[in-house]
């Protein structure tokens, strides 16, 4: 495979596709193609029109950077001729990403029938059949998977590998399998699909030239993968143990951050960064990530990394909330807290949290308020928590042990707000007491 062109690959075209992956691959210097699957035909050819270049913004802690970065392909994976292009690309791949909503894209039929998982089989099928077959056939396939789910890779991998068992021999499979990774990965970096507001045309790098949208990343790239067999070229890094890391960013960083969201719409602040002016909003957050949630993480890893003591926690809860709350990242209360019915699942974020601060002796009060705050802008009680939670099945006695947490965290939510909404971190420190 010696006479190969160096080859990125990824699935899907929004802000973490373009701002983290191939962001990293142009960075990297060693990729002389780099090849996007898209569903819109209009995209396509929008970023074909600029000969492969796309605008990015990058917001640091002081300003925006606006970056054009390229060339890349983007491609049409529902136009048959554009689909035959982007599998052989992905069968001559050395590095590939998914970059999806959900796990549920890789099997989301397009309106030709295909689905991700399908192409994705297509691509290993052609490298099995074909460029395996050569003598230097040793050279692998790292694939990321970004999508929000602690088990992408292995879901991906299922999936892709069933397609392929009727399609190759038994020697086939297992020269793909030696030579392929599926990685999961831990992607702290925030981001966003933004619409330019009139008074930020020309501050904004639109994602083509003359267009209304633009991506919008902050200036964050310490992203963990689980660990892999081959050298990679992307500068992300492995951790051998992954889960405790997708804990932390679960429970931790997103938790935190819807935490956030809820209480800010409760208080009708529209941008995240507003958050920083209102009297003890975050002093009162970071009490909930230290005390709360680092508190059962620390407790639950103890001795695995740095990040699971006091300090390293801290500072990871810190660095954070002044993430979250950075004025040029532009981000709404509303797009953080989106989709609050998904955030208050069972195996979520809130609930999450709740659970496994229960399982540690910890207490999670403030995330239980924050499943109030959720439930407040949902317009609903907390009893129709158990009708969201119904499709998980959970244990009785852990559910009725959340469901006590957080009826208590609803009667203080009620009364903060028959008191007014007075300062969070003072008002807690004496309900409480």
């Amino acid at each position: 495979m010696a006479n190969y062109t160096k080859t990125y690959v990824g699935f899907g075209f929004g802000p973490i596709q373009v701002g983290l992956f191939v962001e990293q691959a142009l960075l990297a210097d060693t990729f002389e193609r780099i090849v996007i699957g898209y569903r819109r035909a209009d995209i396509v050819a929008d970023i074909r029109a600029t000969r492969g270049y796309i605008g990015l913004n990058i917001a640091h802690a002081d300003r925006i950077e606006q970056v054009l970065m390229g060339p890349i392909e983007v491609l049409n994976i529902y136009d048959a001729t554009e689909r035959a292009v982007f599998v052989e690309a992905l069968s001559q791949a050395d590095e590939a990403a998914t970059a999806l909503s959900s796990v549920v894209d890789y099997t989301s039929l397009s309106p030709t029938g295909d689905s991700i998982a399908a192409i994705f089989a297509d691509g290993l099928a052609l490298r099995a059949q074909e460029h395996l077959q050569q003598e230097d056939a040793s050279k692998p396939l790292v694939v990321y998977t970004a999508e929000n789910h602690n088990r992408a890779a292995e879901h991906l991998h299922t999936l892709v590998w069933s397609r392929l068992q009727a399609r190759l021999t038994a020697a086939q499979l297992a020269k793909l399998e030696s030579t392929t990774a599926f990685l999961n990965t831990v992607i702290g970096k925030m981001s966003g699909l933004v619409t330019i507001p009139e008074a930020m045309r020309g501050h904004l790098a639109p994602i083509t030239a003359g267009k209304s949208q633009a991506f919008l990343v902050e200036a964050f790239d310490d992203i963990f993968v689980s660990a892999s067999p081959f050298r990679r070229q992307l500068a992300f890094s492995e951790k051998p143990q992954l889960q405790p890391f997708e804990e932390a960013k679960l429970y931790g960083h997103n938790a935190t951050h819807a935490l956030a969201a809820y209480l800010a719409q409760v208080l009708e602040v529209r941008m995240m960064a507003n958050l920083r002016d209102i009297d003890g909003i975050v002093p009162w957050l970071l009490d909930a990530f230290v005390q709360e949630s680092g508190a059962a993480l620390i407790r639950k890893y103890k001795g695995l990394d740095p990040l699971f003591t006091l300090a390293g926690y801290s500072a990871y809860a810190e660095d954070l909330l002044q993430r979250m709350t950075n004025p040029f990242l532009r981000d709404s209360s509303v797009r953080v807290g989106r989709d609050p019915k998904r955030k208050l699942g069972w195996h979520d974020r809130f609930v999450g949290v709740i659970r496994l601060s229960l399982s540690q002796q910890v207490d999670a009060g403030r995330y239980a308020f924050g499943c109030c705050a959720a439930l407040d802008v949902l317009g609903e009680q907390y009893e129709v928590l158990e009708e969201l939670w119904q499709p998980d099945a959970p244990d009785e006695r852990n559910k009725a042990a959340v469901l006590e947490l957080i009826t208590l965290a609803w009667a203080r939510y009620q009364q903060w707000q028959a008191e007014g909404r007075p300062a969070l971190d003072v008002w807690w420190a004496n309900a409480t007491r």
